[in-house]
């Protein structure tokens, strides 16, 4: 009995070992800095089918908990030969119309900040372009048409939008999207405008007013078939497919969603979002 005692608790303390060992080895190193608060992202990007090149402005608004804090820091893979000429470029960044300046090393933007005193917002406006070395997924689907879709998980945002590309820093978000006529965008949120800008170019403006990590950004451009399937506590239950996979897909979504929300609304919490979008992709065939 007292040998059983003691092998029980060698591989206690075994387990207790390999626990702290995992916990150091995935611990968390991401430079936080709750000094400053991100509170929206607007993206404008512009995509095309004469090459994988976006083009984007995106204008940050942020709370500056304390004085004297001159320096915002964000996430961005830079352009580099290692990358296979992949990566973005930063070209200008403003703030209220007066130019920033700013570094883009190792896959950090550090962007100067005017003089602010604690509790003020900011905004600041980035312009840059590149093809994106993941994070936005750009090729053929299954059926051979081109498509674009966001892949941020867990920290791939950085691929192509500047963002503060961890979860501790939550923030509301839009995306305005211009692509050729052909395509439908859908991103999370509300759909507050979708107008044709001449050029054989669509505007589509998708705006997300709950706060959320930027690896939940989701944008999806393909030549989709779109159905309003029902509401749910007055939001919309939507789905998105290949225009291939119509009536399959309007079919195979049609029914379980809504008992899914509704199960999970009676014994986790209300659903928290805007809309429920069911949506096709890329990376799911």
């Amino acid at each position: 009995m007292h040998i059983k005692k003691i092998a029980l608790l060698l591989v206690s303390c075994v387990i207790i070992l390999n626990i702290g060992a995992t916990a150091r080895a995935f611990s968390d190193t991401y430079p936080k800095n709750p000094n400053i608060d991100i509170l929206h992202y607007s993206f404008s990007i512009n995509l095309f089918d004469t090459t994988d090149v976006i083009r984007a402005k995106a204008t940050i608004t942020f709370l500056l908990k304390k004085n004297g804090i001159n320096k915002l820091r964000l996430d961005l893979i830079k352009k580099d030969d290692s990358l296979g000429g992949k990566g973005m470029s930063v070209t200008r960044i403003e703030n209220n119309g007066k130019v920033l300046d700013y570094s883009h090393e190792l896959n950090i933007l550090w962007i100067n900040l005017p003089s602010s005193k604690a509790n003020n917002e900011q905004t600041v406006t980035i312009e840059y372009q590149g093809i994106p070395k993941d994070g936005l997924m750009i090729g053929n689907n299954k059926y051979g048409d081109r498509c674009f879709f966001s892949d941020n998980w867990p920290n791939k945002a950085r691929n192509w939008l500047p963002t503060v590309d961890h979860p501790y820093d939550k923030a509301t978000s839009e995306f305005m999207v211009t692509a050729p006529l052909k395509y439908q965008v859908v991103s999370n949120g509300l759909k507050v405008e979708e107008s044709n800008v001449g050029n054989g170019m669509r505007l589509t403006h998708w705006k997300q007013s709950v706060p959320i990590a930027c690896w939940l950004y989701v944008l999806g451009v393909a030549e989709f078939a779109m159905q309003h399937v029902d509401d749910f506590d007055g939001k919309p239950i939507q789905t998105w497919v290949y225009k291939q996979d119509r009536v399959a897909g309007f079919y195979d979504f049609a029914t379980p969603t809504k008992q899914v929300l509704q199960f999970y609304s009676d014994y986790v919490g209300p659903f928290a979002y805007e809309k429920l979008a069911n949506i096709q992709s890329h990376s799911a065939g």
